[in-house]
């Protein structure tokens, strides 16, 4: 039973008239102080927490070549992400550390896919204005 169901049960005691309400207040700070003294319960570690498989490749380079030649807005994400890696890893953070380098090899596919897909846009605009786009651009 939790303290927190155990102060309850005491409280309905009391609105019942059974206890006094001191004997209330002596019963809870008994119950309090018994709950201060229980050691904190041993969480198991989770799954994710695992020092033992190595430390997930960060994408810095993957981020840098897409923040340079793509979409560099997204880019930039990518290498915040990336750069965040390691640290997570050596802080013991290791769940965290995967999600991080996940997180920047999918910000830099975002900016190569949206790069690629303005290029696209730019030939078909100089294919179809029959090369003036470019002198109006340039």
């Amino acid at each position: 039973m939790s303290f927190a169901d155990e102060v309850e049960k005491l409280a309905a005691l009391r609105n019942k008239g059974v206890i006094t309400p001191e004997e209330f207040e002596q019963s809870k700070a008994a119950l309090l102080a018994r709950e201060l003294d229980r050691p904190e319960p041993r969480r198991e570690r989770e799954w994710t927490q695992d020092p033992i498989a190595p430390m997930p490749e960060s994408n810095m380079i993957w981020a840098v070549l897409a923040t340079l030649f793509c979409a560099w807005p997204l880019g930039i994400v990518a290498i915040v992400k990336a750069s965040r890696v390691a640290n997570l890893w050596y802080n013991g953070n290791y769940g965290a550390a995967r999600d991080a380098a996940e997180s920047a090899k999918k910000w830099s596919i975002a900016s190569a896919a949206v790069g690629v897909f303005l290029i696209i846009i730019l030939l078909i605009l100089a294919a179809s204005t029959g090369g003036r786009i470019w002198r109006d651009l340039f």
